[in-house]
């Protein structure tokens, strides 16, 4: 463990890219990091909801007579 807390570090980090101009290119991966981990959640919950049901719904069609 550090004596410097991570997000003093964290803050302090991103007002040193701020500073140097970087920024933009740090909202530009910032943004596509969420939008990724939006759409892995979306694809987990539809997962969750869609194979179960088909599941189902294929077992029911193979196991009648």
């Amino acid at each position: 463990m550090s004596p410097i807390p991570r997000s003093i570090t964290r803050t302090l980090s991103r007002f040193w890219t701020e500073l140097t101009s970087k920024s933009s290119s740090l909202a530009i991966h910032e943004l596509e990091v969420a939008k990724y981990k939006a759409s892995v959640s979306l694809r987990y919950l539809a997962c969750l909801v869609v194979l179960p049901w088909g599941i189902s719904i294929s077992l029911q069609k193979v196991l009648e007579p």
